[in-house]
């Protein structure tokens, strides 16, 4: 081979290294917050809450069969509704739902949503899990039970390929009358301890992508509330933090932080240190990510590559149906079902069907089969090599979007 011949085949090599590291590096997560489980313990409940668990089960079967596969979920905070009900605070009601179970005193990065155990979800406190009644407020000093449940009352860091996903705590309420509005009080927010910790940790992630998952904003403004209507308007500080509020954005912004996930307030809407309302995706310093309820179905994906950290606009699970990982809205369908051998997927997806793909999964969110070119209303196929059981479909169109989903049975030959 000639000496030039040899320099091209170097030369490619490295390129596809260099594509490879790159693809392998590159990875999304899910970002929920206030999930607010209840148990019908009668000791009082917020008007908005999700009794059993029953949302938050829709939302990660959901998740589960998701394409692609979110790597991990976090999730921000108020996990129960009321965090200090005696005897477990409620959190039975979650971690029912979750892999394996049960279990008690548990790590970060325990839990699974899926029985193969593949989608491991991190959990940090809000200020529902120190209610231990809520009307009037009877508030604990330590969350016991979110500790014996969910996970340790601590601050910990997840390592993930080319990011660094920091999960802090930002306390209970303060009295009201130390808040700017009696009816949206702050929490107690950062210890210098946390702030040491937190410069320490974003330090020694060099050029790594920075995430920070925690509970309250640090600046709050008016945004869009899951049902699509306006939040009415608040104090830019209502409902955040009071100490070491300013030292965190100090910190933040020495840090090149690329983004803080943040609940508490139900609201969608993506802030700078300002207050001011920004794209998910700006590029001019950290964003401040406001994600509304899980308990209604709410999440934002996370993708982070080399160089970003992109933010979606805000998702939403439809739980209206009692089984959600059943097609809810007529736009696909497989018949007959259950399948036997062969079947047929029928779309009506109001827009010209080209390259459209089908993809089956087992119950625990593994891709089983594929089929791809789809380009007509009906399609035909064969079960192949499928074993007897249960299965969850999702069709996409040819830019990789969601055009619905349903479960189907397969049946023995």
């Amino acid at each position: 081979m000639k000496k030039t011949q040899w320099l091209f085949a170097i030369f490619c090599l490295i390129i596809q290294i260099f594509i490879s590291c790159g693809l392998k590096a590159q990875f999304s997560f899910i970002h929920i917050t206030d999930i607010h489980v209840a148990d019908g313990n009668p000791i009082g409940n917020i008007p908005e809450y999700d009794m059993n668990g029953v949302e938050f089960n829709c939302c990660i079967k959901a998740f589960r069969i998701m394409y692609p596969q979110p790597s991990l979920i976090v999730a921000s905070g108020d996990i129960s509704n009321v965090g200090g009900a005696p005897p477990d605070g409620m959190y039975t009601a979650l971690t029912k739902h979750l892999f394996p179970h049960p279990y008690t005193f548990p790590f970060p990065g325990d839990y699974f949503i899926d029985f193969a155990q593949t989608i491991p979800i991190y959990f940090t406190p809000g200020n529902h899990e120190y209610y231990e009644v809520l009307v009037p407020p009877v508030i604990v000093t330590s969350p016991v039970y979110y500790v014996e449940y969910v996970s340790p009352d601590k601050d910990y860091s997840i390592n993930k390929n080319n990011a660094v996903i920091l999960m802090l705590r930002t306390g209970g309420d303060t009295p009201f009358w130390e808040g700017e509005n009696p009816f949206n009080s702050h929490s107690t927010g950062l210890s210098d301890e946390q702030c040491s910790w937190l410069r320490e940790t974003l330090k020694t992630a060099g050029d790594k992508r920075k995430i920070i998952v925690m509970h309250h904003p640090v600046r709050n403004s008016s945004g869009i509330l899951y049902s699509d209507s306006a939040r009415f308007p608040v104090p830019s500080s209502d409902g955040s933090f009071l100490n070491n509020r300013s030292t965190f954005l100090n910190i933040c912004d020495s840090n090149l932080v690329d983004i803080v996930l943040i609940g508490h307030t139900h609201n969608n809407v993506v802030l700078n240190r300002g207050g001011y309302i920004v794209d998910e995706n700006w590029k001019g310093g950290t964003r401040y990510v406001q994600t509304a309820a899980e308990l209604n179905g709410n999440y934002r994906i996370i993708t982070v590559n080399a160089s970003f950290v992109n933010v979606s606009k805000p998702q939403q699970v439809d739980c209206s149906n009692p089984d959600p990982e059943n097609n809810t809205d007529g736009s696909v369908a497989v018949y007959p079902n259950p399948v036997s051998s062969l079947a047929s997927l029928e779309l009506h997806t109001g827009e010209y069907i080209v390259d459209y793909q089908m993809r089956i999964f087992t119950v625990e969110g593994i891709e089983v089969k594929r089929i791809k070119n789809i380009n007509a209303t009906i399609t035909n196929f064969e079960r192949g090599n499928l074993l007897p059981g249960i299965y969850f479909y999702t069709v996409y169109n040819g830019q990789d979007m969601v055009k619905g989903s349903g479960k189907i049975s397969i049946t023995a030959q």
